[in-house]
């Protein structure tokens, strides 16, 4: 499909590729960065992360990734936002 992302703020415009992304990981910075415009956002963080070892890996936009390299192992274990979601199931998705 590759849809190309809109420079208008219309959510909608966002749909078609969000569910590109899904298949081409290139796509999340920008389609991120235009997210976080929609709401006068700054930086923008895709995180996927093992709950249990707080191991994992991210998509950074507008942030350096320099910044996160204390994040994975110690500081991802003792989240407390972590804790408060481990119930969920596998490959669910939260927004924070």
């Amino acid at each position: 499909m590759n849809t190309t992302i809109s420079s208008s703020l219309d959510p909608e415009s966002l749909i078609g590729p969000i569910y590109d992304a899904a298949f081409d990981e290139r796509m999340w910075v920008p389609l991120m960065n235009r997210m976080a415009d929609l709401v006068s956002g700054g930086s923008t963080v895709l995180i996927r992360k093992n709950l249990n070892t707080g191991q994992g890996r991210g998509v950074f936009g507008r942030v350096d990734e320099a910044m996160f390299a204390d994040y994975f192992g110690r500081f991802a274990r003792c989240n407390p936002l972590a804790t408060a979601v481990s119930h969920m199931a596998a490959g669910s998705f939260l927004i924070d």
